[in-house]
Order: C-alpha cells, then structure tokens, then sequence
C-alpha cells in the first residue's frame, strides 16, 4: 500500500514537471505572439500612413460594393470624410451613377473571377473634368476565396492631356504630310529622293509618269524603300553624286528616251548640317519647250530661206529670161545634134527655174488667196499625174474620199503642190508593187487629208530635221519638198503630223480648221 502512494506520489511530481514545462513554453509562445502582433500593428499603421498620405486614393469594398476602408485622400477626392464613406455604398453617398455603374461592374468582375482590372474614366467635378485611373486588386481570405478589394484611383489628367495633345499634334504632322505628300503628288514635275548611298527611296505620281523606267521597278518594291541604284549614267545621275558628296550642283538638261528635262538636285543635311542624309531631284519636263526652240530655229532658218528667195529670185529670172530666150533662138537655127544639147541647156535651165519657184514658195510674205472649195476636187483635178507617176513606178494608188467633205479656203494650186511633193516622195521611197493611200475624213472641226505609203519608213535619227530646208537623203535632191509642203499647211492655218515605222512605211496627216461657209474668199501675206 506504501508502495503504491510513492508512485503515485513520483507521478504526480511527474505531471508537475510537465505542467511546469507546458507554462514556461506557453509563456514564450505568449511572448512571441505578443511581438507578432505588435510587429503587424506597427506594419499596419505604416502602411495606413503611407496610404493616407499618398497622392493616390486607396479604397477597400467588400463583396456587398461597401466601402469598408478609404483612405485622407480617397475622401478628399469624394469631398467626403472617412467615418461618412466606411459602411456605405456609392449609392448611399450619391456618386455619380454614369461613373459608378460601370465600376461597379468592374468590381464584381473582381470578385467573381479573381483578377486584377485598370480601367480609365472622365469625371465631372465641379472645378471641371478631370480623368482617374482606377486599379482593382483581390484580397483573398480562408480557402482562397475573395473577401474584398482593393481600389487604387490615380488622377491622370495631365498625362491624358498630354497624350491627348501628342495625339493632335501626330495627328496635325500626319495631316501635314498628306498635304506635303499631296502637293508633291500633284507638283507638274517628277520628284525623287535617294538615301546616302543613292538609292532611290521615293518618287511622285509625276516621276511615274515621265520616268516610267524607274517607276515599274518602284511599284515591285513599294513606296517605303527599295534597292534601286542608279544604273544610267547621265547628266543627273552626275549631279545626285555631286550633291551626294556635298559639291555645288547646278540645273543642266537631260533626255531621258524622247523627253526632255530640266534637272535640280539639292543635297539633303542632317539638323546638325554636319553629314548628309540624301539627296532630292526635280525634273521639270521642258519637251515642249524644247520642241518650241526647235520649231523656233526650223522657222528662223525658213524665214532666212525665204528672205533669201525674196531678195534674189527675181534678180535670178530676169537674167535666166533673156539666157533662155537665146537658148531657143539658136536651137531654133541649129541642126540636129545642136538641137539635142541645147534641149539638155533647157532642162536645166527649168530645173533651176523650178528651184527659184520653190524658194519663192518658202517667202514668208508671199500672198495667199484662197477660195471655199471642196478638197475632193483638188485631189481629183491631180489624180491622174499622181496615178500616171505611180503607174510608171509600178505602184498601186488606193483612193478613199470621204463623201459630203464640208468646203475649206483652200489656194488650189499650192494644194495641189502639196499633193504632188507628197505622193512624188511615197512614190520614190517604194519598191513595185508598194501601195500608196489618198484618204480624207473630216470631223466637227477639221478636214483630215491622209497620204501613206508602204516603203522602207523614216530613219528615226532623221525624223527630227525631214522638214528642215536643203535637208534630204536623195543624191539629188534639193531637200525643199517637206519644207514646201509645211510652208502652205502653215499659210492655211493647218497642221502636218508624220508618223513612220522602220521597214514598215510612213504616214503624213495634214489636218485643215473648218471655217464658216460665209467666208467665201480671202487673200492672206502670211
């Protein structure tokens, strides 16, 4: 019976030392919990702090869209105060309803899927609109589950005024480019643009236009960029490597195919002017004017031409008169082989005559009287000369007259010479069996006499000079027949076009204006 109280006894002093060490271990766990939580409380009031006193507002909602947390500036920004905002809705305190429906929307996105949402919105305050920005984060609880959120809402309004006025001002630079692009489009010249190295990097719709060899390999490319290098070397490339090396560059002209252009480059510096860019090249098609200067000097030197046939013809006959006069006064008395060298005397004497007749046809001043009549009847009066030259030839003549020809002011005999010049030269540039084609049509405005052949066509290297005075390909010509043939197209007030093909023939198209049928007759000194 002792025994059993001593364990009893040893048990019990067994279950103090366990009690004792239970106490001392409760007495740290106490301690340490005691310090967690002071170390919390002192975290939690720094983080208030640091909310209360940030530029952004801090708010907390539970899942009711109750206010349960708002921070000094969160109420500051509702014009409200703290304890009026904790416990409420928006609807209670009267927010804005096209501003807090939305959000309210955003929030219980929060809550239902557990992401994070930004969102920026206009408000209307009353010292004006101002744009917040609004951050909604999940506060997970127990299980995962989302108690509440967190809201951070930052006044972004000068950053959305700025962006809004770098939105404009892209906008206004954008717009300014169309309309530089625009202008540069529409610019009656061809603009283009090379990189350092020379490459082309942009043209205008003009350069498509007038330098259609660069403009096909452009469209592969784009209009961004594309590897072009100058491959023709050529009075502008020079000038684009000149201003590609800063050199001085000066306008020249340059034909590119059969245009003709004046040429500027202008180098392209970076802000710095300390290194260039680029280069720009205008080409300013001047083909018009240079067929103008053309036309100009062709005139000058017709005009010579005619001054000339003014001045001398006449001092030229006279003698040539008397001179045949005798030539037939003593063939008359010679005998038969006399006779055969004075008829050889004759033909050259009219040869030259004919010469004098054709310098005299270029004056300028000569006197032109004309009378309405109908061009059919020119062309039949000297038909059959034109078919008996074809015939000896071997040529055919195709006529085709057009019917009910309105009537023109017409001088019948140098419309009949024009005929012949015309004709005489399709016929001497034909082999046998070549066709020679007289064709009329008339349209509203114009009478259109047509004259083709089949032969060999125009040396495109001659094309340029074929109306120029004493400018012929034949051994023995005079080179007056075209120069003749413009002269009276010109005093008629009308125009020539040639068009010919290498191996394939030529085609002359003389158009003459209508005039009203009132005009019966008029003399004209062209």
């Amino acid at each position: 019976m002792l025994h059993l109280i001593h364990e009893y006894i040893d048990k019990l002093k067994k279950v103090d030392e366990q009690l004792e060490k239970l106490m001392s271990d409760r007495k740290v766990i106490e301690t340490e919990l005691s310090a967690l939580t002071t170390a919390i409380k002192d975290q939690s009031e720094t983080f208030g702090k640091i909310i209360s006193f940030s530029h952004d507002c801090a708010f907390i909602f539970d899942r009711n869209s109750r206010f349960t947390y708002a921070s000094i500036s969160g109420a500051s920004l509702l014009n409200l105060k703290q304890l009026d905002i904790i416990g409420r809705t928006w609807r209670e305190l009267r927010l804005p309803r096209e501003v807090m429906i939305p959000f309210e929307a955003h929030l219980q996105t929060v809550f239902l899927l557990g992401t994070a949402l930004s969102k920026v919105t206009k408000v209307a305050f009353p010292q004006g609109i101002r744009y917040l920005e609004y951050f909604l984060n999940p506060v997970y609880g127990k299980n995962n589950a989302v108690v509440a959120a967190f809201c951070i809402i930052r006044d972004v309004t000068q950053n959305k005024e700025a962006e809004t006025i770098q939105q404009q001002l892209t906008q206004a630079y954008i717009n300014e480019a169309q309309r530089l692009q625009q202008l540069i489009d529409i610019a009656p010249m061809a603009i283009l643009t090379v990189d350092g190295e020379g490459f082309i990097t942009a043209i205008n719709q003009a350069a498509i236009q007038f330098l259609p060899q660069l403009s096909d390999r452009f469209k592969i490319g784009g209009r961004d960029r594309i590897s072009l290098p100058l491959e023709e070397s050529g009075p502008d490339d020079e000038l684009i490597t000149r201003a590609l090396n800063g050199q001085e560059t000066k306008a020249c002209l340059c034909q590119r195919h059969d245009k003709y252009f004046l040429v500027s480059v202008h180098s392209i510096y970076s802000n710095d002017r300390e290194s260039i860019l680029g280069a720009v090249a205008f080409y300013q098609d001047v083909t018009e004017v240079e067929k103008l200067r053309a036309e100009i000097a062709r005139m000058d030197r017709l005009n010579l031409v005619g001054e000339m046939a003014a001045g001398v013809a006449h001092e030229i006959r006279n003698p040539m008169t008397v001179v045949m006069g005798y030539i037939q006064l003593l063939s008359s008395k010679a005998e038969a082989e006399g006779k055969e060298k004075y008829s050889v005397i004759m033909q050259e004497l009219n040869r030259i005559n004919e010469i004098v007749s054709d310098f005299l046809t270029l004056a300028k001043n000569k006197s032109v009287e004309k009378i309405s009549q109908n061009l059919n009847g020119i062309i039949g009066g000297v038909l059959p000369l034109i078919q008996t030259d074809a015939l000896e030839h071997g040529i055919k003549v195709a006529v085709d007259l057009e019917d009910s020809l309105p009537k023109l002011l017409l001088n019948e005999k140098e419309i009949k010479q024009l005929l012949l010049n015309l004709t005489r030269n399709a016929i001497e540039v034909m082999n046998s069996n070549g066709v020679l084609t007289i064709q009329t049509r008339h349209t509203k405005t114009e009478v259109i006499l047509s004259v083709a052949d089949t032969g060999k066509g125009i040396d495109p290297d001659h094309f340029p000079k074929i109306f120029d005075p004493f400018f012929t390909t034949k051994e023995d010509g005079t080179g007056l027949g075209l120069a003749i043939c413009q002269s009276i197209v010109e005093r008629h007030s009308g125009r020539i076009e040639v068009k010919s093909k290498k191996g394939m023939g030529t085609l002359f198209q003389i158009s003459f204006p209508q005039h009203p049928v009132s005009k019966l007759s008029t003399t004209q000194r062209m």
